[in-house]
């Protein structure tokens, strides 16, 4: 339970550097695109309740892929903690950007849901 502290305030903010990756599926446009993410560092514990996560994440589709690093910020507390994401999908062939709700255990993160723009179009 050590890496689920990690978000109890007060509690020791340590993702573990080998914490497995959340892949998923979405479909967007008639298109499949794989995402995988994997909390690549520590937590480190910001002002307040903020705890930033270093992750690689990837986007897979037929037209192209988009890996990048990133510093996700989540609200530490009791149980999962949320934050925002937008991801342009023009790397992967497909028009518009994906906002994503992505969600933190203390281990893993997940996509909670996801919104295309343009057109507000619910993916998730």
């Amino acid at each position: 339970m050590a890496a689920a502290a990690a978000l109890l305030p007060g509690g020791p903010v340590n993702a573990a550097s080998d914490a497995p990756c959340a892949q998923d599926r979405l479909d967007v446009r008639g298109t499949a695109v794989s995402t995988s993410y994997c909390v690549t560092g520590p937590a480190k514990r910001g002002e307040g309740s903020e705890v930033t996560l270093t992750v690689s994440e990837t986007f897979s589709a037929t037209g192209g892929t988009l890996s990048r690093k990133a510093g996700l910020s989540f609200l530490a507390g009791n149980g999962p903690s949320r934050t925002i994401e937008t991801v342009p999908l023009d790397k992967l062939g497909i028009e518009g950007q994906l906002h994503l709700t992505l969600v933190y255990d203390g281990s893993t993160i997940r996509i909670e849901s996801a919104l295309l723009t343009p057109g507000a179009i619910t993916i998730r």
